[in-house]
């Protein structure tokens, strides 16, 4: 195994699998019913989703950056 292969391997586990990870886990949370339950303040929901995929934006904008598509 060269050099090379290594940090591939490296980056694929540190910057990509975050990614892969957190798009399996808002797939699995968005499968269940929705509670009939009201948010705690309006339009809590619309905030959480916001979050939410800030948070996958900022892994996948990590993620890419370890691209050679930079330019």
């Amino acid at each position: 195994m060269n050099v090379s292969s290594n940090d591939s391997k490296k980056k694929l586990m540190f910057y990509w699998l975050p990614v892969m990870v957190y798009c399996a886990l808002i797939f699995f949370q968005s499968s269940y019913p929705v509670t009939e339950a009201l948010p705690p303040f309006p339009f809590a929901d619309k905030l959480l989703h916001i979050v939410g995929y800030a948070v996958l934006g900022f892994l996948f904008y990590r993620a890419y950056q370890t691209t050679g598509f930079r330019n």
